[in-house]
């Protein structure tokens, strides 16, 4: 068990994960409350405990191995939902920021449910890193407890960046870079909106092309 531990330790600290704090950066610089902040921060760890959870079990009740997630079809349909997840929020990201000119534009950090689906969102696309499935893969003959514990800590240690803004907007002492990364949001938005819709799409290809090979050819693109 600590053989266990130690390794999800260390593959927490090898994926490391800035985005997520990024995000939640521009969210706060664009007036989001502290109920909105919440929501996606939970969501992030939510969903990524859940779905690591999910994948470590799967691979070895389903399929017999738990290596199987990395190299069988439990991968290939996760990859087709997150997909279809991540394509979904787009296309209503891209319909409110087309809103006719008259119509005020829906602010997404003013929205706590859309909040929640874009830490949901984002913690989805952290299956592209390795040490997730990984992950996944070490703990699955473990048991359900195990799991679970397990992508807790990975969360906690990748997220330290989110928690620990968090952390820093509870207590009031976020403001100043806040209000430095709003003024450069202002000035490079279109560019950085652009980019953003970009990486989503790239995303998105990525894991149907993944997952399209597996279907076709029963091998993925991607070697865990």
């Amino acid at each position: 068990m600590d053989d266990v531990l130690g390794r999800v330790v260390a593959l927490g600290v090898v994926g490391f994960d800035p985005t997520g704090a990024v995000l939640l950066v521009s969210a706060i610089a664009a007036r989001a409350g502290r109920t909105k902040v919440f929501a996606f921060t939970a969501m992030v760890f939510v969903t990524s405990i859940v779905t690591g959870t999910a994948l470590a079990l799967l691979g070895k009740r389903v399929f017999g191995e738990s290596r199987s997630i990395t190299s069988g079809p439990v991968l290939a349909y996760f990859e087709v939902g997150t997909a279809f997840f991540i394509a979904v929020w787009l296309a209503n990201n891209l319909m409110s920021s087309d809103a006719e000119p008259g119509r005020p534009r829906r602010n997404i950090a003013q929205s706590t449910p859309a909040m929640a689906v874009g830490g949901a969102a984002y913690a989805l696309t952290t299956v592209l890193d390795p040490t997730f499935p990984a992950t996944a893969v070490l703990v699955g003959p473990s048991g359900t407890m195990v799991a679970v514990a397990s992508f807790a800590i990975r969360t906690l240690i990748s997220q330290v960046a989110l928690i620990a803004l968090v952390v820093a907007f509870i207590f009031g002492t976020h403001e100043r870079p806040v209000d430095a990364i709003r003024r450069w949001w202002q000035r490079h938005e279109i560019l950085l909106t652009k980019l953003l819709n970009a990486t989503l799409v790239l995303s998105v290809i990525v894991l149907l092309a993944d997952a399209g090979k597996y279907f076709t050819t029963g091998e993925y693109i991607f070697k865990w």
